[in-house]
């Protein structure tokens, strides 16, 4: 028998179990509750975002302190990016798991873990210690990137949907915030749960009910989801399209401490700075995305006001090459040596691009699989992770080879040749109308 999707309730309970209907029903709570709920998951995510590249402004003191001979530079990169592959793991062993005991216990569970590995990470007496921790935090920190999407989507309908110990205090953070602020926001989870609130039930009943619903056949599931989603072509193009795009934007994520160090001998203390201005390109970028899409669409929307997955092509045509334009400002001001707020200001336009890109092959991929929401951002996380952890394993190779402007040429292009493929796609988007949606049969 099919299995009912991520957003559907596995039986139908009896009267006396169901919760109140605005308690039961996360679309219909108050705004308060929504935004509250939103914030601490986005404080959640950002953070992960964050931690995976904390420790890049200070890689040439790692190397210093474990590889004093200049040995293994590859592994200062790869130590970096490493932390990114634990999210190829984490989606798909967390994501699924949702729909046993709910968002929340989750993220509880998987945050506090992270904690510990990060704290771990901290204390590493070797550079393998380090690299094998960072992987481990990684795949407890990959969860709020997978489920993070699906208490969203929850919420809202989708159309409007020592320096490593840097990140310590924030992950202990994030770790009370998601035990005193975060509520439940899986419908099957509350209506399954009837009046108990999700917050207050034990650690044991949460392991039954684990027991009881079969943990093997969610995790064979979360399995077999991505793979179905993969067979989807536009899909495929998708993710093939941002496993390159996020290694060509990790090579500067994680070099960019170090570029600023020997280039304008930031201290590691300030070389931090260097990423304010993709910080606040990616922001604005995460501002008006929505807006700039919702134009297009309106351009081409469907005569019954439906919003398809192809709408959000027109606005993956704009970041792609305003990334390659931001590499290039930033590489060839870096290697003239240029005053160092104008690679900042490039590295504003290549953070604009960078999270438009990223927001819109999500929002595609949502739209794509609307039934299994949670599993199409995990297909998400595990491709842009796998990308994002090897690519950059060559980027300090390269720029010793041919310096930084031509190093981040290489980059541009290559990230221009990938605008082929929203390009194509919208060209075909014409004549595939509803076909853009995908209904999977598990």
């Amino acid at each position: 028998m099919p299995e009912q999707p991520e957003s559907s309730s596995l039986r139908t309970p009896e009267p006396a179990e169901v919760a109140q209907p605005c308690d039961s029903e996360p679309l219909q709570w108050p705004a308060w509750r929504k935004v509250t709920s939103v914030a601490v998951v986005s404080f959640a995510d950002c953070l992960t975002f964050l931690v995976s590249m904390m420790l890049a402004p200070s890689i040439p003191q790692v190397l210093q302190e474990f590889r004093p001979d200049g040995s293994d530079k590859f592994l200062g990169s790869f130590s970096v990016t490493v932390y990114i592959l634990g999210f190829v793991v984490g989606p798909l062993l967390f994501g699924p798991l949702t729909d046993l005991t709910g968002r929340t216990s989750i993220l509880r569970f998987t945050a506090t873990f992270y904690l510990i590995f990060t704290v771990a990470c901290a204390l590493s007496n070797s550079l393998s210690m380090l690299i094998a921790f960072r992987f481990i935090a990684g795949i407890f920190g990959g969860a709020p990137m997978a489920i993070g999407g699906g208490v969203v989507s929850d919420l809202y309908e989708l159309s409007t949907a020592h320096v490593r110990w840097r990140g310590t205090p924030w992950a202990g953070l994030c770790v009370v915030s998601l035990f005193l602020l975060l509520e439940e926001t899986h419908q099957a989870t509350l209506v399954r749960r009837g009046t108990d609130d999700a917050s207050t039930r034990s650690a044991y009943s949460m392991i039954r009910d684990w027991t009881a619903e079969k943990v093997g056949r969610t995790l064979r599931r979360s399995i077999k989801i991505p793979v179905l989603i993969v067979r989807y072509p536009p899909a495929l193009a998708v993710l093939v399209l941002i496993t390159i795009f996020n290694g060509l934007v990790n090579t500067i994520l994680s070099s960019l401490g170090s570029v600023f160090q020997f280039q304008y001998g930031f201290s590691p203390a300030v070389t931090g700075l260097s990423y304010l201005g993709l910080g606040l390109g990616g922001a604005v970028g995460l501002a008006v995305t929505p807006y700039i899409s919702d134009f297009f669409t309106g351009q081409r929307l469907h005569p019954d006001g439906i919003r398809g997955p192809q709408h959000t092509l027109p606005m993956m045509l704009i970041a792609g090459p305003l990334a390659s334009i931001g590499f290039l400002w930033y590489g060839w001001s870096c290697q003239a040596r240029s005053h160092w707020i104008i690679p900042i200001l490039g590295l504003s336009v290549f953070g604009f691009g960078y999270m438009s890109m990223r927001l819109s092959t999500q929002i595609f991929l949502m739209q794509a699989v609307p039934d299994y929401t949670a599993s199409a951002l995990a297909a998400h996380t595990i491709f842009s992770s796998i990308g994002g952890a090897f690519i950059p394993i060559g980027t300090f190779p390269l720029y010793d080879r041919i310096g930084y402007g031509w190093g981040n040429s290489v980059i541009a292009f290559t990230n221009l040749i990938l605008c082929v493929i929203p390009f194509g796609m919208y060209l075909a988007s014409r004549k595939r109308g509803e076909e853009w949606i995908i209904h999977l049969e598990i």
